[in-house]
């Protein structure tokens, strides 16, 4: 748990107070959803288990998720990573993603995913603007 000072921990009751409005709106629309996720989650793992029991017993393969080269000749064109475009999902290619992913303040896991390719395909499109 986090060491807060007592202003810190003020100024955060306050936020709290000031927004309960919302945050009870927000709270009231959400609940029914986290009830029924909540109540439907056994039976969602059970027809996992049924349909394709390899994803609980380990990490989806990744390599073939996204372009791998259209993603090098970004991460060249926009951090300037040096990378062969080579469609080699390597050492070096995650690494660049990673720095990349730093340096939008994506999470940091070097894997283009989803948020890390919309990232790229903005960026790569401001640079034809």
């Amino acid at each position: 748990m986090a060491n807060f000072t007592l202003g810190q921990m003020m100024q955060i009751g306050f936020r709290l107070i000031s927004n309960r409005e919302q945050i009870l709106k927000t709270w009231n629309e959400v609940a029914p959803l986290v009830k029924e996720v909540m109540r439907l989650a056994p039976e969602i793992k059970k027809l996992v288990e049924q349909v394709v029991p390899e994803l609980l017993e380990k990490e989806p393969k990744k390599g073939v998720d996204f372009d791998v080269a259209w993603v090098q000749q970004s991460l060249n064109a926009l951090i300037n990573a040096g990378l062969d475009v080579d469609g080699d999902y390597g050492p070096l290619t995650k690494k660049a993603i990673e720095d990349y992913q730093r340096s939008r303040k994506l999470v940091v896991d070097g894997w283009a995913g989803v948020a890390t390719t919309a990232a790229l395909y903005a960026d790569m499109g401001k640079r034809r603007a």
